[in-house]
């Protein structure tokens, strides 16, 4: 199901990477690119830009640690704190409740946006169905336009929204963003976007008026919040490594808000971690999601 295109680019970077590992015995060497907004990227081919077959294919057997839902959830740990400031006769969780229920109810979230969206006949699988929901409500959490299909730029090249490339057919995605959960989440999204980088200028303004988020005639609300939510990932991740380090467990990768390491984690070791991450932060809201990821095998020849 993979495109004729991408086949051609994945086979052509998994050829690469095993002539590199042929002559460094089985390494891959990676270049390391701070960014300025807090994350640490690679230059070029690494294990955090190859899609994920060709990961598991370079990391062999191991397990692999998502963050659920990490921006929505960070953003979650100023909602009380919003609530109090801006709104103190209201309820947190009535104010926040799509992004709650998508947080702590997704399973009821997805059902109720998907049949609305896709209905019975998209031709599309359930998981693909949700794994757009999914790309499309992390766009809106990081201030992804929900109200128009593209725009031109003064150099007359034409540019589509995030939404746009993630649900491409118009129907659907005009179902999507007419969904009353969806309508919801934008609006909870925005209050705390504008909380966020109303924080952000009275606490840091050189940063705010600074190049990184002003790079117009006006700061970017959306630049604010994506510079403050990696900086807090970065520290998040942090307490995740801290405590696999007591353990003695290293990770054999780092991508972003997830980390991989060569052997399951115990429940009683991947409790401590959220339980840690709950602590530090005050949100309840944390949660890991573990996959397997196996090695590829030669079966029958094949």
């Amino acid at each position: 199901k993979i495109a004729p295109g991408s086949v051609r680019v994945y086979t052509e970077q998994a050829l690469l990477i095993l002539g590199v590992a042929k002559h460094t015995g089985g390494y891959f060497p990676q270049r390391r690119k701070e960014s300025p907004f807090g994350r640490t990227y690679y230059t070029g081919l690494s294990v955090q830009s190859v899609n994920k077959e060709l990961r598991r294919a370079m990391l062999g057997d191991c397990w692999e640690y998502d963050i659920r839902s990490s921006v929505v959830t960070w953003k979650m740990t100023f909602a009380q704190e919003l609530t109090d400031e801006v709104y103190p006769f209201k309820e947190c969780r009535k104010l926040f409740l799509a992004s709650w229920l998508y947080l702590e109810a997704r399973a009821d979230f997805m059902l109720d946006v998907r049949k609305d969206v896709f209905g019975s006949n998209a031709g599309l699988s359930i998981s693909y169905q949700e794994q757009l929901i999914k790309e499309a409500v992390t766009a809106i959490s990081f201030g992804a336009r929900a109200n128009v299909n593209g725009w031109r730029e003064q150099n007359g090249n034409w540019n589509n929204t995030a939404l746009v490339e993630i649900i491409k057919n118009p129907a659907q995605r005009g179902a999507f963003l007419a969904h009353d959960l969806i309508q919801s989440f934008i609006k909870e999204q925005s209050l705390l976007d504008t909380y966020l980088a109303n924080g952000m200028k009275a606490e840091l303004p050189d940063v705010y008026y600074g190049p990184l988020i002003t790079r117009n005639v006006k700061p970017s609300k959306a630049k604010a919040v994506a510079f403050m939510y990696q900086k807090s990932e970065t520290l998040i991740m942090s307490l995740a490594y801290a405590v696999l380090a007591k353990h003695g467990i290293k990770p054999i990768a780092r991508i972003h808000d997830a980390f991989i390491v060569r052997h399951k984690l115990s429940i009683n070791l991947r409790s401590e971690i959220i339980e840690e991450m709950k602590d530090q932060t005050s949100n309840k809201h944390w949660a890991i999601k573990a996959s397997k990821l196996e090695s590829f095998k030669w079966i029958n020849g094949v």
